[in-house]
């Protein structure tokens, strides 16, 4: 509560009250949460908001990072939790604790276990749920992407770039099936299409 000169405390809740609040080192944000049902990812030093995370449909009760994996967890009154990728600021997983607790069934806080990991859930009794959402982070194409084509003979996406590296994906288990470089040798490609039959590109 203490703040410097005159300057007035910070509101990016509006009217709504806050629960809980984090602070990740790795990103230099602070992440809060509350009644009004989202978490603002803001900037201490210019006391802006840089992101707004929505997607609870019941008030936000703590919030927990995961450094390594470069994520933000949340939890909310109704026992669901929330995994959040903060590099692209996006929901990358939702489960709910479905652990009966009594007297009453609610959750009061949670904790993040790096170790494990899992999150330590609290309540008349404590629950411990494996953690394992990574993110996969590499790429495939290194030059801008000019097409995608949905193979739906083969099941398949077929994606282009302007360097002439065409990828075909399964879509069913999303692994890279084959690529080829250089469709057009030193020529960039710019579009892409299937014949009717779908079995030529």
């Amino acid at each position: 509560n203490t703040r410097k000169g005159d300057r007035p405390p910070i509101r990016l809740h509006k009217k709504y009250g806050v629960h809980c609040w984090c602070w990740c080192g790795s990103y230099k944000f602070f992440a809060s949460g509350g009644l009004d049902r989202q978490i603002i990812i803001w900037n201490p030093y210019t006391q802006m908001a840089i992101n707004y995370l929505q997607g609870h449909n019941a008030p936000i009760l703590d919030l927990q990072v995961n450094e390594a994996q470069h994520q933000l967890i949340s939890m909310s009154v109704d026992k669901v939790i929330k995994v959040w990728d903060i590099q692209h600021y996006r929901c990358i997983s939702t489960f709910t604790d479905k652990t009966e607790y009594k007297p009453e069934d609610k959750l009061t806080c949670m904790a993040f276990d790096e170790e494990m990991p899992g999150l330590v859930m609290c309540s008349s009794t404590l629950n411990v749920l494996p953690v394992s959402v990574k993110v996969e982070t590499n790429r495939t194409h290194v030059a801008p992407i000019v097409g995608a084509l949905y193979n739906d003979v083969f099941s398949q996406v077929v994606s282009g770039d302007s360097l002439g590296t065409v990828c075909v994906w399964d879509v069913r288990t999303g692994h890279l099936e084959f690529e080829f470089r250089r469709a057009h040798g030193d020529h960039k490609l710019t579009c892409m299409a299937l014949d009717v039959s779908k079995r030529r590109l």
